[in-house]
């Protein structure tokens, strides 16, 4: 067996079993008790969140702690007819040319909760529209923040989640995005994407702020003002992810020096949405300010699901 360890077990999440499941339990309950109003509609459904139909999403994968609340949202609305996730992730250790789509020929994937099985992508690329990349795959913690969440998902609901990993670092303009939405919809089936059989995560922070960084549009004067200018901007590409404006997404890439680190998987996944009719909404923001306290340094969070 090929097996992709919990590399940032211990770290970016905690490797006791007992204080793991604990630690997705809450972020699940918090979820459950709340009547989630997307900030994207002005006027509530309340019978849509009812509905655990959920076709993909744009999810945190920060450190658990900071990212669990933003994740959770996707695993409340899984359907029970999911049985593959698939995660395009951004690559932050190892470069990667645009334009292109690694995956890993791992068999499954580790957590402190048990091992997920692999959706084995590779086996069935008849195109080759996939390139292999193991130790990419190994390395990304962008990857691994949302496997606890999967683990549990198969413990509590004993459905038979499979996960697939695909590594995605730029779309250098429309043309390439819809080469690789087509390519997708080949890959998974458009039909499973559906039906919701199969679920898109798309893994990205949003706005990186702060010297460390090297992004101070704002300034570092005022850190609630700073806050309230990242998250309008921020709302505003997260609003247009939604409703698939890609053309003035890549537009907003090309003259802002952005600092959201998987603006290239969430154009893919957004375009696959378009083609299958799913509906966006933005279900929540916020920053790592929330849980720290008031720093010019700070990384927001966004969650995207579509349905």
């Amino acid at each position: 067996m090929h097996i992709r360890k919990a590399r940032f077990a211990g770290s970016w999440y905690t490797n006791d079993p007992a204080s793991l499941r604990a630690e997705v339990d809450e972020f699940s309950d918090l979820v459950q008790k709340v009547i989630w109003k997307p900030i994207s509609q002005e006027h509530e459904d309340t019978t849509a969140h009812e509905k655990r139909n959920v076709k993909g999403g744009v999810l945190p994968h920060a450190g658990l702690s900071f990212s669990g609340r933003g994740i959770a949202h996707f695993f409340h609305f899984l359907g029970n007819e999911t049985t593959r996730i698939i995660i395009i992730a951004p690559s932050h250790y190892t470069p990667l040319p645009p334009d292109t789509l690694f995956c890993s020929s791992h068999d499954s994937f580790e957590t402190p909760l048990g091992d997920v099985p692999a959706v084995k992508l590779l086996d069935h690329d008849e195109k080759k529209i996939l390139r292999k990349h193991d130790q990419a795959v190994e390395m990304e913690h962008a990857v691994e923040m949302f496997l606890p969440f999967i683990a549990r998902a198969r413990e509590v609901s004993q459905q038979p989640l499979n996960v697939g990993v695909i590594l995605l670092s730029e779309i250098s303009g429309t043309k390439q995005l819809r080469n690789i939405s087509d390519d997708l919809l080949q890959l998974i089936g458009k039909d499973e994407l559906a039906e919701g059989r199969t679920v898109l995560i798309a893994s990205s922070d949003f706005t990186h702020y702060g010297p460390r960084f090297g992004y101070i549009p704002f300034g570092i004067d005022n850190v609630k003002e700073i806050e309230n200018q990242v998250q309008q901007q921020d709302l505003h590409i997260a609003e247009q992810f939604c409703s698939c404006q890609f053309e003035q997404l890549m537009d907003i890439k090309k003259h802002k020096d952005l600092t959201i680190c998987g603006f290239a998987p969430g154009l893919a996944v957004s375009s696959v949405m378009e083609k299958i009719n799913a509906q966006g909404q933005v279900m929540d923001y916020y920053n790592s300010n929330h849980f720290l306290g008031p720093d010019i340094g700070f990384v927001a969070y966004c969650t995207l699901l579509w349905r």
